[in-house]
């Protein structure tokens, strides 16, 4: 008898161990779960030369990416393999890097790895998974690679394929009044990048919407490249010796869901954040000589979002998509 309930006893916990400790992973997601996001970035670049015409400079990236959970650990970390099911870009900049509208479509079927810890950290599964993405992108120009590992930091790979866990604060459990702050990096092109904190307000209801507004404040860091790479020069828009910003802002929304808050997945079903910087660039003194002008004034807006279009969760039963979601999602 005493066998038997030692046996009963060992059976009770294990289950509920096992299940504590991955409930712990952000959205209590378990291996097998899957989800795919549609992800836009929009900028826009101002440039204003003295009293010369301003000219304007847009790039439009969309990317629909496919999120797996291989494994979660004790602790609630979450190892993802992300499939780039679609990227692509329309850019209407002139630039001497090399075609970025191939460089895009080459990303199409590329697999990365991530860890997601349970506050919605994110970073690379290794140091091997950002060189291979870097090489992936550089398509074997090694003056190209030289300037990705200096504008293509740890930081913004993750922010590429971050974004959804910037939301890893809102829990299923999450009362109306909650608030949670959130970091996102951002590229500022060849400029540098900002640090955006953010951070998400209370839950606001007007009719049928349910959103929370996104606050925060942002700080910008230059990109500073080696100069035995020759890279700064011939790959920059401009040839520019520094950028000093004289202003940032960083705003957003999110937009809530009921039922996905009840099944304690991915509780939102669209992220928005925008920001901007506003700054003066010098020129090097050659290019001031050759152009006519020392300086010129930069504003800059980047608006980015991310629609949650399909979550499958690893009994194979699949929450609907959105009505909204008009693009097919490819199997």
């Amino acid at each position: 008898m005493r066998t038997m309930a030692t046996a009963v006893l060992l059976f009770l916990l294990v289950p509920q161990s096992a299940f504590s400790q991955q409930s712990q992973a952000v959205w209590g997601m378990t291996v097998g779960d899957r989800f795919v996001t549609k992800q836009s970035h929009q900028r826009t670049t101002k440039l204003i030369i003295e009293d010369r015409p301003e000219t304007i400079v847009r790039s439009l990236d969309q990317l629909l990416l496919s999120y797996t959970a291989m494994a979660v650990d004790a602790d609630g970390t979450a190892h993802l393999t992300v499939e780039i099911l679609q990227a692509m870009r329309e850019n209407e900049s002139n630039t001497a890097l090399p075609d970025t509208d191939e460089v895009f479509a080459a990303l199409n079927g590329l697999r990365v790895m991530i860890r997601v810890e349970p506050d919605g950290h994110v970073a690379p599964e290794s140091p091997e998974t950002h060189r291979a993405f870097l090489q992936q992108l550089s398509r074997g120009d090694r003056r190209f690679l030289t300037f990705l590992k200096q504008a293509c930091p740890p930081e913004t790979f993750t922010a590429w394929f971050g974004r959804p866990f910037l939301m890893a604060g809102l829990k299923s459990d999450a009362r109306n009044d909650d608030t949670w702050e959130a970091t996102l990096t951002e590229s500022a092109g060849n400029w540098g990048q900002l640090s955006a904190e953010l951070r998400i307000q209370p839950l606001q209801e007007s009719g049928n919407n349910r959103e929370r507004s996104i606050t925060g404040n942002c700080t910008f860091a230059p990109l500073v490249l080696p100069e035995q790479s020759g890279a700064s020069t011939e790959q920059a828009e401009l040839p520019i010796s520094g950028l000093t910003v004289t202003a940032t802002s960083v705003v957003g929304r999110v937009m809530v869901m009921d039922f996905r808050a009840r099944l304690n997945r991915a509780p939102f079903q669209e992220l928005n954040v925008s920001t901007t910087l506003s700054g003066e660039a010098a020129l090097d003194e050659s290019a001031s000589r050759r152009m006519g002008y020392a300086t010129v004034r930069i504003e800059q807006q980047h608006d980015c979002s991310v629609s949650m279009l399909r979550f499958q969760v690893n009994n194979g039963s699949e929450l609907p998509v959105p009505a909204e979601a008009v693009q097919p999602v490819p199997q």
